[in-house]
């Protein structure tokens, strides 16, 4: 018996030394990684957590106030989940309000009331309907109710959220680009447009060819050049606002880019976009419509035909976290709002999704919270704090299964293609990544028997090597990291 003991207790000895040798290995990697000439004047802050302790195991730095851009996308994501659980869905209506008249005309609007629903007409749900095909239903509606021709309007009612669309603390520069694109009560194709641009065959000039919604083609002013210089940097960008009745395309194509590219601009006025597209969809199918604004009398309310459910809100997030789509975490703050503040201001609901984590996290946690999505480079947090509010996740168990939305670093995010090479990664760095100018952040969860063990955050400010080195570097201290811990 007391050598079974002796025995059990040199085993546990064994192991604390092996895993405080472990430790002290995986301090020293990180050490050795901020100390990389590429890295020189840059800030770095990393940090691991124990999923079943919540100690830091392994950390450097790890209470430095960081931009931690899209890696702030974990907790908008983790804050809507708690607030309004995975099965929610957003809702936007269509209702008829008017009167039926004997001639199968209908005197009246085609209203539509919108939901904040970020996803609306996107192309990216096999059950999200695109314009087309909320026309046909609509078209097969009306003539359910003997309607073949409106006197009046599409009213759609974006009311639900009056903040400016575009967050305040954005770059001005980054705000008509498709990935600044405000959030509004009614959203529609991700408030995203699509403009093909060719090369003029003779001379500086460059065309648009094409523009999807075509009912965008009025809005966009074309400065783009094509340099003679085969040195100068392409790179082309869209100004302007929500305010705005035109876009400027600015920039400079260098002679060896494509003759042929798409670039993409935020839609700045999305309800006055889809009420024109939806109007022309009805038309082809059959139903006209003459504008008619000067009713006497409408009835006070209207009869809803047709209610579109979006996804449900876990898959939302899923997609909002592998796209890295700005607009869906933005609508998210205004959720967190309006379920637990009875309102969508934007700043009440930052305010609150701050008091909730200052909550758990204890220790006068002090991060910067203006968005939700990291485009702003106001936000500060520090990798001590986002590992933290990852470890509380998995300890309360709350939100559910958030873990399982969060994807694979060796399938997707800036360092998926150098992790690629290293097979023995697939699926045990799961989480998400963040990137602007100067900076670099990753954070989630490192699996071990497809169960999450640490918890990580890693944050880069400053750097002044290229994209690609910083990213072959983040990859093999991942590596080596992975074989330490």
């Amino acid at each position: 018996m007391i050598r079974r003991w002796f025995y059990c207790i040199l085993f546990i000895v064994t192991c604390l030394i092996a895993n405080g040798q472990r430790l002290r290995h995986a301090n020293s990697h990180l050490e050795k990684f901020a100390n990389l000439p590429e890295l020189k004047s840059s800030s770095i802050s990393i940090c691991f957590r124990n999923v079943k302790t919540g100690k830091i195991v392994a950390s450097l730095d790890e209470d430095r106030r960081l931009i931690p851009a899209s890696t702030i996308k974990l907790v908008t994501t983790a804050t809507v989940l708690s607030a309004a659980g995975e099965n929610y869905r957003y809702h936007t209506q269509f209702s008829l309000r008017g009167v039926k008249k004997a001639d199968s005309t209908f005197e009246g609007n085609i209203e539509i009331r919108g939901s904040g629903d970020p996803s609306f007409g996107s192309g990216s749900f096999v059950a999200t309907p695109r314009v087309e095909q909320i026309a046909d239903t609509l078209s097969i509606l009306l003539r359910n109710e003997g309607i073949a021709k409106i006197n009046g309007s599409i009213l759609i009612d974006h009311s639900l959220i009056t903040d400016v669309p575009e967050n305040p603390e954005w770059l001005y520069y980054d705000i008509a680009n498709y990935y600044g694109a405000g959030v509004f009560g009614f959203n529609v194709l991700e408030n995203t447009a699509y403009i093909s641009l060719e090369k003029e065959d003779q001379g500086q000039a460059c065309r648009i060819t094409n523009i999807y919604p075509a009912e965008m083609s009025a809005h966009f002013r074309n400065n783009v050049l094509v340099s003679t210089s085969s040195t100068e940097e392409a790179g082309l960008y869209f100004l302007g606002t929500s305010l705005c009745e035109t876009l400027m395309l600015n920039g400079t194509l260098g002679v060896k880019d494509k003759v042929n590219l798409i670039v993409k601009s935020a839609i700045p006025d999305p309800s006055g976009i889809y009420s024109q597209m939806l109007r022309s969809q009805l038309f082809t199918r059959g139903i006209r419509m003459e504008e008619i604004n000067n009713f006497s009398s409408l009835p006070d309310s209207g009869k809803v035909i047709l209610d579109h459910r979006s996804e449900l809100l876990s898959s939302l997030i899923a997609y909002a976290l592998k796209n890295s789509v700005n607009l869906y975490c933005e609508a998210f703050i205004h959720l967190i709002g309006a379920v637990w503040n009875g309102s969508t201001n934007r700043q009440n609901s930052l305010n609150r999704v701050k008091e909730y984590w200052y909550s758990k996290l204890g220790d006068n946690p002090d991060f910067k919270i203006v968005d939700g999505s990291g485009l702003s480079r106001k936000n500060l947090f520090t990798t001590s704090e986002i590992s933290q509010i990852l470890y509380i996740i998995q300890e309360e168990g709350k939100p559910a299964g958030f873990e399982r939305l969060l994807y694979d670093l060796s399938e997707n995010g800036f360092v998926s293609s150098p992790l690629q090479k290293r097979k023995s990664l697939r699926n045990k760095w799961n989480g998400k990544t963040g990137s602007m100018e100067g900076v670099r952040a990753l954070a989630g969860y490192v699996y071990r028997e497809d169960n999450p063990k640490y918890t990580f955050s890693i944050i880069i400010n400053n750097y002044h090597c290229s994209g690609k080195i910083i990213n072959e570097k983040l990859a093999s201290l991942i590596y080596e990291l992975d074989r330490i811990l």
